[in-house]
Protein backbone atom coordinates (compact mmCIF):
# COMPACT_ATOMS: atom_id res chain seq x y z
CA UNK A 1 0.00 0.00 0.00
CA UNK A 2 2.78 2.44 0.94
CA UNK A 3 4.73 1.73 -2.27
CA UNK A 4 1.62 2.45 -4.37
CA UNK A 5 1.04 5.67 -2.43
CA UNK A 6 4.66 6.77 -2.94
CA UNK A 7 4.50 5.99 -6.67
CA UNK A 8 1.24 7.91 -6.92
CA UNK A 9 2.82 10.89 -5.16
CA UNK A 10 5.90 10.81 -7.43
CA UNK A 11 3.62 10.64 -10.49
CA UNK A 12 1.57 13.57 -9.17
CA UNK A 13 4.71 15.70 -8.53
CA UNK A 14 6.07 14.85 -12.01
CA UNK A 15 2.75 15.86 -13.55
CA UNK A 16 2.72 19.09 -11.53
CA UNK A 17 6.30 20.00 -12.57
CA UNK A 18 5.51 19.24 -16.22
CA UNK A 19 2.41 21.41 -16.02
CA UNK A 20 4.40 24.21 -14.35
CA UNK A 21 7.04 24.22 -17.12
CA UNK A 22 4.34 24.00 -19.80
CA UNK A 23 2.50 27.04 -18.35
CA UNK A 24 5.81 28.92 -18.00
CA UNK A 25 6.61 28.19 -21.65
CA UNK A 26 3.13 29.33 -22.80
CA UNK A 27 3.42 32.59 -20.80
CA UNK A 28 6.90 33.24 -22.25
CA UNK A 29 5.65 32.56 -25.78
CA UNK A 30 2.55 34.73 -25.22
CA UNK A 31 4.64 37.65 -23.92
CA UNK A 32 7.02 37.30 -26.87
CA UNK A 33 4.03 37.31 -29.26
CA UNK A 34 2.58 40.46 -27.60
CA UNK A 35 5.98 42.19 -27.84
CA UNK A 36 6.21 41.31 -31.55
CA UNK A 37 2.75 42.72 -32.14
CA UNK A 38 3.64 45.95 -30.34
CA UNK A 39 6.79 46.26 -32.48
CA UNK A 40 4.73 45.81 -35.66
CA UNK A 41 2.22 48.42 -34.49
CA UNK A 42 5.07 50.81 -33.64
CA UNK A 43 6.45 50.53 -37.17
CA UNK A 44 3.02 51.19 -38.67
Amino acid sequence: MEIVNKTSLTWYITKLVTLYFFIKFIIKFFLYFIESCYCIYDFN
